[in-house]
């Protein structure tokens, strides 16, 4: 039973890992500490979009649920807001969730 959960646990975190997709090649970087409180916000709040005039969180369906969010969120920055990238997205269950840079 509790290998069973892990190997369903591991599985769980291999699709948020490689899930999602840049857009938008900027080429500079961006501090990433608004990024990570602009998570927090819209991940624990009922809105269904964080906004800022440099940061932008939304999603369209289903609000995931908050783990959901952090890990999708947390991919999306690393893999495409550190990397240069305008904004990028991931898709689950019905569920698109999108970040995207403001300003260049």
């Amino acid at each position: 039973m509790q290998l069973t959960l892990l190997i369903s646990a591991i599985a769980s975190l291999a699709a948020v890992a490689s899930a999602a997709d840049c857009a938008g090649r900027l080429g500079s970087k961006p501090n990433m500490d608004l990024w990570w409180t602009a998570r927090e916000a819209a991940c624990k709040g009922d809105s269904k979009s964080f906004n800022d005039p440099r940061v932008g969180i939304n999603w369209v369906g289903n609000k995931p649920d908050t783990q959901l969010c952090w890990d999708a969120t947390e991919n999306m920055f690393n893999q495409c807001i550190k990397n240069g990238y305008r904004a990028g997205y991931y898709n689950k269950d019905g569920t698109t969730l999108r970040v995207e840079r403001k300003f260049k």
